[in-house]
């Protein structure tokens, strides 16, 4: 279990996020790529991961004035540290790190939005198989905490809109993600 790697991920997740005006309830889908390297010590795992991440994960509605109101997330990236244990050719982790997104709001049927680049943690665990020297095969389920223990969006945030006001407001909270993936081990 030491080893370089390069992978592919597909993800798919969903979250509630509210604003002063809207509660959303998104899903949907992410594809992406990751690097790590990890290092073994008897059954100690341990190691450092990195993703980069393509997002088609959304909502929108029409509000009482028959305007339509979107929330979008276009990617997000993670660097998480992981430390298991190894049986075999099974290793069973968790993984905790910082994680970085790119939201766009969009109000009053497109005529206002706002992109907003947050930061916040990632945490979870996972299993991963070997299927020989060079193949894994990896199962991932990860919280994007974008409100706890770093700033979160708050008050003010939609004042850059044209009918923003002080009640104006984005918690994106987070998401929920299931990933699986293929790893390939230098």
């Amino acid at each position: 279990w030491s080893f370089a790697d390069v992978g592919g991920q597909y993800d798919a997740g969903g979250g509630d996020p509210t604003t002063g005006f809207a509660s959303f309830d998104m899903d949907g889908i992410a594809g992406g790529l990751g690097i790590g390297y990890t290092f073994q010590n008897g059954g100690l795992v341990y190691g450092i991961d990195a993703d980069a991440n393509l997002v088609d994960i959304g909502d929108s509605f029409t509000d009482g004035e028959d305007d339509t109101q979107s929330l979008d997330i276009n990617s997000y990236y993670t660097v998480r540290g992981r430390l298991g244990v190894a049986a075999g050719n099974f290793l069973v982790y968790g993984t905790a790190g910082v994680a970085f997104s790119q939201l766009d709001l969009t109000v009053e049927n497109g005529d206002d939005s706002l992109g907003v680049a947050t930061t916040g943690l990632a945490y979870g665990g996972g299993v991963e198989y070997a299927v020989n020297d060079r193949f894994s095969i990896r199962g991932e389920l990860l919280r994007l905490d974008f409100n706890k223990g770093l700033p979160a969006i708050d008050d003010g945030v939609l004042d850059d809109l044209d009918d923003g006001d002080e009640e104006d407001n984005l918690n994106f909270g987070g998401i929920n993600v299931v990933r699986a993936g293929i790893v390939i081990r230098f």
